[in-house]
């Protein structure tokens, strides 16, 4: 009898945790915070890069050095790019 006891009484708490996971689950999702950063912020706009002058230019190239840890990125290679248009003319 105390085996049968002990197994209800482990199938009820299963019941329960089963219930209660879901709406953990919902909270978790509702308390996620929002990255800093990823959204645009309204009124400031990105260049295209071929807006950008020379010196906006380098920064960028070594902002992107710094973050991407090189310049092969196909970002990095536009930014070159534009950087060799510009010193030619």
């Amino acid at each position: 009898m105390a085996e049968e006891e002990r197994k209800a009484e482990e199938t009820e708490k299963e019941k329960d945790v089963k219930q209660e996971e879901p709406a953990k689950n919902e909270e978790i999702k509702k308390e996620e915070p929002k990255k800093e950063g990823t959204e645009a912020k309204p009124g400031k706009r990105r260049k295209k890069i071929n807006k950008l002058s020379l010196n906006e230019v380098e920064e960028k190239l070594k902002e992107t050095e710094e973050k991407m840890g090189g310049l092969r990125s196909k970002y990095a290679q536009a930014l070159l790019k534009r950087k060799e248009e510009l010193s030619n003319k």
